[in-house]
């Protein structure tokens, strides 16, 4: 069991090393901890006053048996108060139960299902308005949707929620494939009769999936073609909102939506969708629902292949997105994907031929671009997928080290990567910075010494970490710069190899890591921009846990990742101009990284690839003293003042749904 907590001191209180934290039992007893971390060291206004306290934050592990315990903070010094807090059992059941729906959703779906009728579902009061609605562009959509023995109760669902859509310019193409099913042809024939919108194609017997989808879409004339499940149900307003999106961004060639699982009537497992991003694709068909693509951009050679059956959309929409101008995500659930023992909604259990369509579908696509890579099922993830890259040309990567004496610190970190990396065309570019001990540059000479692949280069002026980086890929040989703090040390031994993968990719202008606590609690996995700035995504949790949707342990686009590691091409870094020297301490990683994202470049984090950072060991936080906090806020107000569109609209990695139902319903972010 993980413990984090948090005591409270006078601002002044000299800490130094000496204190001690204990954990009891109930009796008074010792209880052996595991894995102690100190997490942080920071002042903070006192409940908005002028006065400010020293704020010490750590965790720990103990047996997760343990019904009830004490934490003891002691100070052997005796000025500085000691602190304890009674962790009841009771207490400790109720935050248990916290954090799994917190983090882990509720896997009965009551949260959601409270979270989707109460504040996001389109009110009656609005559908009854929207067929009023006049759009400067009225687009036609092509609803194809397979029948193979249907479900007489599904396809009535299915249907009706077609025909109640609040936009009316569709067609509704059903393409029955089960002609020995006497009852379901006629209930298709009878429905057909009464909306001239319906299109029946009857085919003489069932030719798989993906056949039967495109003898379909060959009978389509709307300008955008949408793909539905036979056993599914649509939200009434998902063509107005697809239409609206289209208005808004008429190049737009494709479209999709959030979604959730229809379980036995209820609504659970809502899948609130970040946008489009080729990693996570790699991963997952995330896309998935309801997947509607511009009928023009659909050609002759287009169609799934049979061997497809099973991953046709996956296939489809990664070939449509090497096409498209504009993908565009509606941020709202419109699409319920019904569960039930022959659907893949149930897992892939249900149908293990899939899996093998899903592996050639992502793999035809790297095939077709010409990427050295090979798709397996990811061996950490059921039912996701894994890329592995082929590092072609043996690159160099130059890593950047600023370093302020810290000694030990530089030396772990130089060592860990000489030592331990199986990418082996590196170079270690230390920026020294101010040193004061003499026996930092005796050490300095003492590491070119020792590995031939260490230059130490030397930056004469004040702190302001922007420049420092600066100056040292000024110095850099390589393709690749890789901003590395000396406060680190390499976990996975393969970690270049992973980071290179996909920022060799056009599409890719930098690469993040995931960052671990001396006790393997998640430093960082990614930057997420809400409406309160920037932040590090599942911080604090524990190494395995898989984050919402995975996204703690498969790779995916984000906004932004920390600076402490970084990887990115040296033409990209050159192209937005570095780092921002106006940044001088806080914020010049999410600056970096938000230009990056301007320059129509992705930034991918990696979780695969580990690095163990030990947080502020050397500088200390840039928060300690009043001074610093106002250069925080100042940096901060910078922040959200040039990227203004980040706080207004929400970050696009990070659906902004995650965020208003997890404040409200305490659903995961």
């Amino acid at each position: 069991m993980v413990c984090r907590a948090e005591t409270f001191l006078p601002a002044d209180a000299d800490l130094g090393t000496r204190y001690e934290i204990h954990v009891l039992d109930l009796s008074g007893g010792d209880v052996s901890i595991n894995g102690l971390a100190i997490l942080g060291d920071s002042t903070a206004p006192y409940k908005g006053s002028h006065h400010h306290i020293r704020v010490l934050q750590f965790s720990f592990v103990i047996p997760h048996s343990l019904p009830s315990f004490i934490v003891w903070l002691h100070y052997p010094n005796g000025k500085t108060p000691d602190g304890f807090f009674c962790m009841q059992d009771f207490v400790l059941s109720d935050m248990r139960s916290g954090w799994s729906d917190d983090l882990g959703g509720n896997p009965s779906g009551t949260l959601y299902e409270d979270w989707f009728f109460q504040s996001h579902r389109t009110p009656l009061a609005e559908l009854y308005v929207q067929p009023e609605v006049e759009f400067p562009v009225e687009p036609t959509y092509s609803i194809v949707v397979p029948l193979y023995k249907t479900p007489l109760d599904f396809f009535h669902d299915m249907a009706q929620s077609v025909l109640e859509q609040t936009y009316g310019k569709f067609e509704l193409i059903l393409v029955n494939a089960s002609p020995e099913d006497a009852d379901l042809k006629a209930v298709v024939a009878e429905l057909a009769s009464t909306d001239d919108r319906i299109k029946v194609v009857d085919l003489e017997g069932n030719r798989g999936i993906a056949l039967n989808t495109r003898a379909g879409i060959e009978k389509a004339s709307g300008d955008f073609v949408c793909f539905f499940d036979h056993d599914d149900v649509l939200e009434r307003d998902i063509l107005f909102e697809y239409t609206r999106a289209i208005n808004d961004r008429p190049d737009t060639d494709i479209l999709y939506c959030d979604e959730d699982k229809l379980l036995d009537g209820h609504f659970v497992d809502g899948f609130l969708k970040p946008d489009f991003n080729w990693d996570y694709l790699y991963s997952c068909d995330f896309v998935c629902h309801m997947l509607t693509v511009r009928r023009s951009l659909i050609g002759e050679d287009d169609f799934a292949p049979k061997e497809m059956d099973g991953a046709q959309d996956w296939y489809l929409t990664l070939l449509m997105a090497e096409k498209a101008r504009n993908i565009y995500h509606v941020r709202k659930v419109l699409y319920h994907w019904r569960i039930h023992s022959e659907s893949t909604a149930s897992g892939l259990e249900a149908k293990p031929w899939v899996v093998e369509a899903q592996l050639a579908a992502v793999q035809s696509h790297f095939d077709r671009r010409g990427i050295p890579a090979k798709v397996s099922p990811s061996p950490d993830v059921p039912d996701f997928l894994q890329v592995d890259y082929e590092i072609t040309g043996n690159p160099l990567v130059s890593i950047v080290i600023p370093n302020k004496d810290a000694r030990d610190i530089l030396d772990q970190c130089v060592t860990s990567i000489v030592e331990k990396s199986t990418y082996r065309n590196f170079e270690i570019i230390v920026v020294e910075n101010n040193s004061t001990d003499p026996e930092t540059f005796e050490y300095y000479k003492d590491l070119e010494r020792r590995y031939g692949q260490v230059r130490v280069v030397y930056y004469d002026g004040g702190w302001n970490f922007s420049k420092i980086c600066n100056f040292g890929t000024a110095h850099a040989s390589g393709d690749y710069i890789l901003l590395l703090n000396n406060d680190t040390e390499v976990i996975t031994p393969d970690w270049l190899e992973l980071m290179l993968g996909p920022c060799t990719r056009d599409e890719v202008g930098a690469v993040g890591a995931k960052l671990l606590y001396a006790n393997d609690l998640v430093q960082h996995v990614g930057v997420i921009m809400s409406s309160g700035g920037p932040g590090h995504s599942y911080m604090m949790v524990p190494d395995k846990f898989r984050g919402y949707y995975n996204v703690c342990v498969v790779p995916h686009a984000v906004s932004a990742v920390t600076g402490a590691c970084l990887l990115v091409k040296k033409s990209v870094y050159e192209e937005i101009g570095g780092l921002d020297e106006g940044f001088a301490v806080n914020y010049n990683d999410i600056d970096f990284c938000l230009k990056v994202n301007a320059a129509g470049k992705y930034v991918v984090e990696q979780p695969r690839a580990k690095l163990r950072h030990y947080e502020s060991v050397t500088r200390g936080p840039s928060d300690r003293t009043p001074s610093q906090a106002v250069s925080w806020v100042r940096e901060k107000a910078a922040l959200m003042n040039r990227w203004a569109d980040y706080y207004a609209k929400g970050d696009p990695y990070y659906n902004s749904n995650l965020e208003r139902s997890r404040s409200n319903y305490g659903l995961p972010g």
